[in-house]
Protein backbone atom coordinates (compact mmCIF):
# COMPACT_ATOMS: atom_id res chain seq x y z
CA UNK A 1 0.00 0.00 0.00
CA UNK A 2 0.98 3.34 -0.58
CA UNK A 3 1.92 5.63 2.65
CA UNK A 4 0.99 9.11 3.06
CA UNK A 5 4.22 10.85 1.34
CA UNK A 6 3.51 8.74 -2.04
CA UNK A 7 5.80 5.69 -1.20
CA UNK A 8 5.27 2.10 -1.50
CA UNK A 9 4.93 0.13 1.75
CA UNK A 10 6.34 -2.95 1.09
CA UNK A 11 5.99 -4.13 4.83
CA UNK A 12 2.35 -5.56 3.77
CA UNK A 13 1.40 -7.70 1.48
CA UNK A 14 0.33 -6.73 -1.56
CA UNK A 15 -2.52 -4.52 -2.37
CA UNK A 16 -5.08 -6.81 -3.62
CA UNK A 17 -8.76 -7.14 -3.33
CA UNK A 18 -11.82 -9.08 -4.36
CA UNK A 19 -14.41 -7.98 -6.00
CA UNK A 20 -17.89 -8.98 -6.26
CA UNK A 21 -17.30 -11.42 -9.47
CA UNK A 22 -14.23 -13.12 -7.40
CA UNK A 23 -12.39 -11.24 -10.16
CA UNK A 24 -8.55 -10.30 -8.95
CA UNK A 25 -8.84 -6.62 -8.75
CA UNK A 26 -5.07 -4.96 -8.60
CA UNK A 27 -4.46 -1.58 -6.91
CA UNK A 28 -2.59 0.71 -8.66
CA UNK A 29 0.29 3.24 -7.26
CA UNK A 30 -2.21 6.03 -7.50
CA UNK A 31 -4.42 3.61 -5.59
CA UNK A 32 -6.38 3.38 -8.39
CA UNK A 33 -8.12 0.29 -9.13
CA UNK A 34 -7.27 -1.92 -12.01
CA UNK A 35 -8.15 -5.05 -14.16
CA UNK A 36 -5.40 -7.64 -14.65
CA UNK A 37 -6.51 -7.05 -18.82
CA UNK A 38 -6.25 -3.50 -18.82
CA UNK A 39 -2.14 -3.94 -19.80
CA UNK A 40 -3.66 -6.24 -22.43
CA UNK A 41 -5.62 -3.68 -24.07
CA UNK A 42 -3.03 -1.92 -26.31
CA UNK A 43 -1.18 -4.94 -27.05
CA UNK A 44 -3.64 -7.00 -28.23
CA UNK A 45 -5.50 -4.22 -30.27
CA UNK A 46 -2.13 -3.63 -31.80
CA UNK A 47 -1.97 -7.80 -32.60
CA UNK A 48 -5.25 -7.33 -33.95
CA UNK A 49 -4.14 -3.83 -36.42
CA UNK A 50 -1.22 -5.72 -37.26
CA UNK A 51 -3.16 -9.06 -38.58
CA UNK A 52 -5.93 -6.66 -40.26
CA UNK A 53 -2.55 -5.15 -42.23
CA UNK A 54 -0.92 -8.20 -43.11
CA UNK A 55 -4.37 -9.98 -44.40
CA UNK A 56 -5.45 -6.54 -46.12
CA UNK A 57 -2.03 -6.88 -48.00
CA UNK A 58 -1.94 -10.32 -48.60
CA UNK A 59 -5.74 -9.88 -50.45
CA UNK A 60 -4.25 -6.52 -52.33
CA UNK A 61 -1.15 -8.60 -53.26
CA UNK A 62 -2.85 -11.69 -54.38
CA UNK A 63 -5.81 -9.65 -56.27
CA UNK A 64 -3.19 -7.42 -58.29
CA UNK A 65 -1.99 -10.69 -59.84
CA UNK A 66 -5.33 -11.70 -61.28
CA UNK A 67 -4.93 -9.92 -64.69
CA UNK A 68 -1.58 -11.69 -65.10
CA UNK A 69 -3.11 -14.71 -64.57
CA UNK A 70 -6.36 -14.09 -66.77
CA UNK A 71 -4.26 -13.06 -69.43
CA UNK A 72 -1.71 -16.72 -69.01
CA UNK A 73 -5.19 -18.45 -68.84
CA UNK A 74 -6.62 -16.86 -72.03
CA UNK A 75 -2.98 -17.38 -73.83
CA UNK A 76 -3.76 -21.27 -73.05
CA UNK A 77 -6.89 -21.52 -73.96
CA UNK A 78 -5.78 -20.18 -77.91
CA UNK A 79 -2.89 -22.37 -77.65
CA UNK A 80 -4.87 -25.20 -76.70
CA UNK A 81 -7.60 -24.75 -79.06
CA UNK A 82 -4.75 -24.39 -81.72
CA UNK A 83 -3.17 -27.67 -80.88
CA UNK A 84 -0.16 -25.84 -79.69
CA UNK A 85 1.00 -28.25 -76.93
CA UNK A 86 4.85 -27.40 -77.33
CA UNK A 87 4.18 -23.63 -76.69
CA UNK A 88 1.69 -24.32 -73.09
CA UNK A 89 5.24 -26.78 -72.41
CA UNK A 90 7.60 -23.77 -72.97
CA UNK A 91 5.81 -21.05 -71.01
CA UNK A 92 5.38 -23.01 -67.96
CA UNK A 93 9.42 -23.00 -67.63
CA UNK A 94 9.20 -26.50 -65.63
CA UNK A 95 7.24 -25.17 -63.37
CA UNK A 96 4.44 -27.72 -64.44
CA UNK A 97 3.05 -29.24 -61.64
CA UNK A 98 3.83 -33.04 -61.23
CA UNK A 99 6.66 -32.23 -63.09
CA UNK A 100 4.83 -33.80 -66.65
CA UNK A 101 7.37 -34.70 -68.84
CA UNK A 102 6.55 -33.38 -72.59
CA UNK A 103 5.03 -36.25 -74.07
CA UNK A 104 3.01 -37.31 -71.19
CA UNK A 105 1.28 -33.68 -71.39
CA UNK A 106 0.83 -33.81 -74.95
CA UNK A 107 -0.84 -36.93 -74.94
CA UNK A 108 -3.36 -35.34 -72.26
CA UNK A 109 -4.31 -32.24 -74.15
CA UNK A 110 -4.62 -34.62 -77.16
CA UNK A 111 -7.02 -36.76 -74.85
CA UNK A 112 -9.11 -33.88 -73.72
CA UNK A 113 -9.40 -32.30 -77.54
CA UNK A 114 -10.55 -35.88 -78.76
CA UNK A 115 -12.95 -36.08 -75.67
CA UNK A 116 -14.58 -32.71 -75.42
CA UNK A 117 -14.43 -31.59 -79.03
CA UNK A 118 -14.05 -27.66 -79.78
CA UNK A 119 -14.70 -25.45 -76.41
CA UNK A 120 -15.80 -21.67 -75.75
CA UNK A 121 -15.02 -20.83 -72.09
CA UNK A 122 -16.25 -18.94 -69.30
CA UNK A 123 -15.03 -17.13 -66.65
CA UNK A 124 -13.19 -16.92 -64.66
CA UNK A 125 -15.71 -18.03 -62.34
CA UNK A 126 -14.29 -18.44 -59.23
CA UNK A 127 -10.53 -17.91 -57.97
CA UNK A 128 -7.85 -17.70 -54.85
CA UNK A 129 -4.53 -16.13 -54.44
CA UNK A 130 -2.35 -17.19 -51.54
CA UNK A 131 0.94 -15.09 -50.46
CA UNK A 132 3.50 -16.62 -48.39
CA UNK A 133 7.09 -17.00 -48.49
CA UNK A 134 7.21 -19.12 -51.63
CA UNK A 135 5.45 -16.31 -53.93
CA UNK A 136 1.99 -16.21 -55.08
CA UNK A 137 -0.38 -18.67 -55.97
CA UNK A 138 -3.43 -18.36 -58.23
CA UNK A 139 -5.91 -20.71 -58.43
CA UNK A 140 -8.26 -19.72 -61.42
CA UNK A 141 -11.42 -21.85 -61.96
CA UNK A 142 -13.54 -21.44 -65.85
CA UNK A 143 -16.44 -23.45 -67.49
CA UNK A 144 -15.59 -25.13 -71.03
CA UNK A 145 -18.96 -25.67 -72.92
CA UNK A 146 -17.38 -28.39 -75.24
CA UNK A 147 -19.13 -29.74 -78.39
CA UNK A 148 -19.55 -33.01 -76.44
CA UNK A 149 -20.47 -31.38 -73.06
CA UNK A 150 -19.40 -28.98 -70.01
CA UNK A 151 -16.05 -29.40 -68.65
CA UNK A 152 -15.01 -27.60 -65.44
CA UNK A 153 -10.97 -26.36 -65.58
CA UNK A 154 -9.32 -25.53 -62.95
CA UNK A 155 -5.90 -23.35 -63.13
CA UNK A 156 -2.86 -23.36 -60.57
CA UNK A 157 -0.24 -20.18 -61.45
CA UNK A 158 2.46 -19.15 -59.56
CA UNK A 159 3.57 -15.89 -60.01
CA UNK A 160 7.51 -15.22 -61.34
CA UNK A 161 9.04 -11.57 -61.89
CA UNK A 162 5.27 -10.69 -62.48
CA UNK A 163 4.31 -13.40 -65.17
CA UNK A 164 1.83 -16.35 -63.77
CA UNK A 165 3.55 -19.56 -64.44
CA UNK A 166 1.30 -22.45 -65.60
CA UNK A 167 2.21 -25.22 -62.52
CA UNK A 168 -1.02 -27.32 -62.29
CA UNK A 169 -4.34 -27.90 -64.52
CA UNK A 170 -7.18 -29.83 -63.93
CA UNK A 171 -9.83 -30.12 -66.14
CA UNK A 172 -13.41 -32.32 -64.78
CA UNK A 173 -15.75 -33.82 -67.10
CA UNK A 174 -17.84 -37.44 -67.01
CA UNK A 175 -16.80 -37.32 -71.07
CA UNK A 176 -13.39 -37.55 -70.19
CA UNK A 177 -13.54 -40.90 -67.50
CA UNK A 178 -15.76 -42.95 -69.93
CA UNK A 179 -13.77 -44.46 -72.30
Amino acid sequence: MLTQDGLVDLSRPAASLNDSDNNRILVGLAGKRVSPWEGLRVPAFALLGICAFGLAYCGYAGGRYIPAAMATVHQFHQRFSAGDDDSIIFDSRGAWKGALDPETTRGLFRRIRLKMGPCSYDGPFGFEAKTNLDGTRIVLKYLARCSNGLMRESFTLQMVNGKALLVGYNPVSEKLITG
